[in-house]
């Protein structure tokens, strides 16, 4: 229809100017619930793309009262996704996109058995949904897009935390698609680069990144699951060996063997020294920040 055309070109070209806005996706999000509820036949379809919306605006949002909001357009989506589910019209067939019909497969998949949405956020979810939920995904690859990638990404990190070199994959599929990455998810991707062995790429990650912070204000917080450089099976934190390149007072830096020798700084106050001199070895843990990577004691106390 003209209607679900119009709708559908004003919300590419809002999500063309800013896909990582959480006003955009909700805009986005409520284009398509107004289609839903208009046109019987694409209910659930509609509410399914209006769902990953949210979803995505929800992980964005920084105020309470903000998330409040999206979580009451959640339950709207979630009931308009049921309606067409129990619609005598439900196996109607027409022209609805591909992805359109498997994110409302995904979503019906992941809300099977959760009686109730206080917070809608990927922990609500049973695993065994998620991980049927990503069964459909795989199984239809030339059905996906940017949002759906992006869906795929944040459901493999709650199953899978520490399966790194899958994150990675994902999120560089998601690069491909020519998806804006917002700070965040660079990030992301910088320190998942060390977690894979790629240093150099991911010290060059870094160093975009901090350009980037530089010329905005862009506020970005480290998930815990990337707070420490892991040994590679994923259990417990990798001990590294350092050689001390400058010794700068207050922050040092020292070059890491097991980190294809790229440098980090640290400060010798933390290592119970004044100052530590050049080519001085020692040991320790690599935490991660927005800046990059940071030498810390080998110690639990720093958790």
């Amino acid at each position: 229809s003209k209607l679900r055309q119009a709708a559908h070109a004003a919300t590419e070209k809002a999500l063309a100017l800013d896909p990582t806005n959480q006003f955009v996706l909700e805009t986005a999000a409520r284009n398509m619930l107004q289609q839903g509820e208009i046109d019987r036949d694409d209910q659930s379809n509609s509410a399914g793309v209006a769902l990953t919306y949210i979803f995505q605006a929800i992980s964005l949002e920084e105020s309470h009262f903000r998330q409040n909001q999206l979580t009451r357009l959640a339950h709207r989506a979630i009931r308009l996704l049921h309606s067409g589910e129990n619609s005598p019209d439900a196996q109607h067939e027409f022209s609805a996109p591909p992805s359109e019909t498997l994110l409302a497969r995904v979503w019906l998949t992941l809300l099977k058995g959760v009686e109730e949405v206080g917070s809608f956020e990927v922990g609500i979810f049973p695993p065994a949904n998620i991980k049927r939920a990503l069964e459909l995904i795989e199984l239809e690859p030339e059905s996906s897009n940017w949002l759906i990638t992006k869906l795929y990404y944040d459901l493999v990190i709650e199953l899978e935390p520490r399966n790194f070199t899958r994150q990675i994959e994902i999120l560089e599929e998601l690069m491909g698609t020519g998806f804006h990455m917002p700070a965040q998810m660079s990030l992301e991707h910088a320190v998942l680069l060390y977690q894979v062995g790629r240093y150099r790429e991911g010290s060059e990650a870094f160093r975009n990144l901090r350009h980037l912070l530089k010329m905005s204000e862009t506020i970005i917080s480290l998930p815990e699951r990337l707070r420490w450089l892991l040994r590679p099976d994923g259990r417990g934190r990798r001990l590294c060996e350092a050689i001390v390149t400058e010794d700068a007072g207050p922050q040092s830096y020292a070059r890491i063997k097991e980190l294809g020798s790229t440098s980090a700084p640290f400060r010798p106050q933390e290592f119970d020294q004044h100052s530590m001199r050049p080519n001085s070895r020692f040991n320790c843990h690599v935490s991660f920040r927005a800046m990059g990577p940071f030498l810390l004691p080998p110690s639990e106390r720093h958790a």
